[in-house]
């Protein structure tokens, strides 16, 4: 009677393992990026897929930590649910900032005597202001105070992902459906740019995806403490429609 038992709850133990499904963690950044979940060292973020996928993952709490060489490391905390696929965006690095003791009287004559030195070696738009450039005007912000913004808001952009995307034949044929997640950069004048795949799904819907995006009208831009900037935008089109015969 004990062997029956016992072989009725390997069969259910196995049963439940093969119908149990796993979840998963893409974390969304810049390469370079170290990733450590609860503790353990996960991997380096690349460029192919801006970012990290963590996969076969048990659904539950999870501790997120990311490090970056001469920036202050950053934390969270996420909850996945049973076959859930999670984006997490890694939110900007602040720098270190490495505080100088005060100068001493040696450093002061030299630095006082390599002044002129330095004037001397200024280009000509260190030297005038009118064609200084604000070096924050070339960076790509994840996360800023006001978040670009599609005219007339998320509905308006869905709408007109329905309206021009044009699901194409070889996938109708195969029968390929899916997310397509792709990834662009609004500019401080709201013009999309630099648009890429983060991942596909073939079946031509990948390029189909990319060329509606890149026709999009300008964005409400982003804006951080006041200022248009340039920010990093990721993108989920959903392929549903179902095959003709």
């Amino acid at each position: 009677m004990k062997k029956v038992i016992s072989a009725i709850l390997c069969f259910i133990c196995s049963v439940g393992l093969i119908f149990s499904q796993n979840s998963s963690i893409q974390i969304m950044s810049d390469p370079g990026i170290s990733v450590y979940l609860n503790g353990q060292y996960t991997g380096i973020t690349n460029v192919e897929l801006k970012g990290l996928i963590i996969e076969n993952l048990d659904a539950g709490g999870y501790s997120l930590k990311f490090t970056k060489e001469g920036f202050n490391p950053q934390g969270d905390s996420i909850l996945l649910k049973e076959g859930e696929t999670k984006v997490y965006t890694v939110k900007p690095f602040t720098p270190v900032i490495k505080v100088r003791l005060p100068f001493s009287e040696p450093e002061k004559i030299i630095n006082q005597n390599s002044a002129s030195t330095q004037n001397q070696n200024l280009t000509t738009d260190q030297a005038n202001p009118n064609n200084y450039q604000d070096p924050q005007d070339s960076l790509i912000f994840m996360v800023v105070e006001s978040m670009p913004e599609y005219p007339g808001g998320e509905a308006a952009l869905y709408r007109f992902l329905k309206e021009n995307i044009q699901y194409p034949e070889a996938a109708r044929k195969k029968r390929i459906q899916g997310r397509v997640f792709v990834t662009f950069v609004i500019e401080q004048d709201g013009s999309v740019t630099n648009v890429e795949l983060l991942k596909g799904i073939g079946g031509g819907c990948d390029e189909e995806t990319i060329r509606v995006v890149k026709a999009m009208p300008k964005w409400i831009p982003g804006k951080q403490r006041g200022k248009y900037v340039r920010v990093q935008y990721n993108l989920p089109v959903m392929f549903s429609k179902k095959p003709r015969d």
